[in-house]
């Protein structure tokens, strides 16, 4: 197929294999309304079976599927979306919570969050820009930062997960090996006079 009659997501999978990604295009079709694209990352886990996988859709076509948009778009926003691939214990949400805040703090894009409801935490990152044509270099970019935050942090939420770690021990972790845990500022700063 052509690079002019492919799909802005499908024309991504060709640099994404140039640096060693496996990327899986699903068209819309009667499985699903909107195109997606998966792209598997390369994160070393202990159970060999588990898979980081990245989806990545436009929020425009989800919002034209159900019927809720009606006017021209102003902006197309790639979603990107990845989903750890653990459950998520009731009894950790708190401690789980309050680290999804800390890691946040350090990310340089894109954000972990927690959902009760599928007793997961995933980490999601939006973009927005004016075309569907995603630039390589920025994609690559946003793939590669997803994959570090699951290389550097997932076996923590696991382990907040199974109660075998606390919030506070990481946070002495970090303090002791020299890591700074960036403020947010001085909320004092924006309060009215």
């Amino acid at each position: 197929m052509s690079e002019e009659t492919k799909s802005p997501l499908e024309a991504l999978i060709e640099p994404l294999e140039e640096f060693e990604y496996f990327a899986d295009h699903q068209p819309a079709a009667d499985e699903s309304v909107f195109e997606r694209l998966y792209i598997s990352l390369n994160v070393d886990d202990p159970q060999p079976d588990r898979e980081y996988g990245v989806e990545v859709f436009f929020i425009n076509d989800v919002t034209e599927a159900f019927g809720a948009q009606e006017e021209e778009e102003d902006a197309i926003i790639a979603q990107f979306m990845l989903i750890l691939p653990f459950r998520i214990q009731v009894d950790g949400y708190l401690e789980i919570m309050r680290f999804c805040n800390l890691v946040n703090r350090m990310l340089p894009l894109g954000a972990f969050g927690l959902s009760e409801q599928d007793e997961a935490v995933f980490l999601r990152y939006c973009l927005a820009t004016e075309s569907r044509a995603i630039p390589h270099d920025v994609l690559l970019e946003v793939v590669s930062a997803m994959e570090y935050a699951c290389k550097a942090y997932a076996s923590q939420f696991e382990a907040l997960s199974a109660g075998t770690m606390k919030y506070d021990d990481i946070v002495r972790e970090v303090e002791e090996s020299g890591q700074q845990l960036p403020s947010v500022g001085d909320p004092a700063l924006f309060a009215s006079a």
